[in-house]
């Protein structure tokens, strides 16, 4: 089987995109609640006036012409008339809300730097600390440009959390802290 050129790729990606002149037909967009509603019925779960998509992993979902899409992607298409360039972030973190002034069109490492709560498997509870055991102190580390970064020890995670946090502001474009 032949490879596709990046130019044959692009076409038939861009084939399987939804125009914005479809999505104008079918659906209606409040930018500030950031809910989109069918314009007409579309089988028993979609009536007139409902509101469109679904929740998967805390975004919202919306089937059109059997392909499903991120309501944020589709808000930028409705609102700009064009497709995101990069990844559509959303500033508060909160992946339902689809307000128009919630959501930004950023590229994929700038989306990462939005990060504002500890992961479930951080032992310390705060971003950016990690404990250390042996010596009961507490590590701020951030990564910058692909590289970690050493912000230094301190006796809480309180403390290493704030050094964290002034230093994320300082060098994280995508900061919304």
């Amino acid at each position: 089987m032949r490879a596709l050129t990046n130019q044959r790729r692009n076409l038939i990606v861009a084939t399987r995109n939804i125009t914005a002149e479809r999505l104008w037909a079918l659906l209606n967009y409040d930018d500030k609640t950031g809910i989109f509603t069918w314009r007409e019925s579309r089988g028993r779960t979609a009536k007139i006036n409902a509101q469109a998509g679904s929740v998967s992993d805390g975004y919202i979902k919306i089937m059109i012409d059997g392909k499903t899409y991120p309501a944020s992607n589709l808000a930028f298409l409705y609102m700009t008339g064009v497709w995101p360039a990069n990844e559509v972030d959303h500033r508060d973190t909160n992946r339902s809300n689809n307000s128009w002034e919630n959501l930004r069109d950023i590229p994929h490492r700038t989306n990462t730097e939005n990060q504002r709560k500890a992961r479930t498997t951080n032992l310390t509870g705060f971003l950016g600390v990690s404990a250390h055991h042996r010596s009961n102190r507490f590590r701020a580390r951030i990564r910058v440009d692909g590289k970690l970064k050493q912000l230094g020890w301190f006796d809480t995670p309180e403390e290493a959390h704030q050094a964290y946090v002034t230093a994320k502001r300082m060098l994280h474009d995508g900061n919304t802290l």
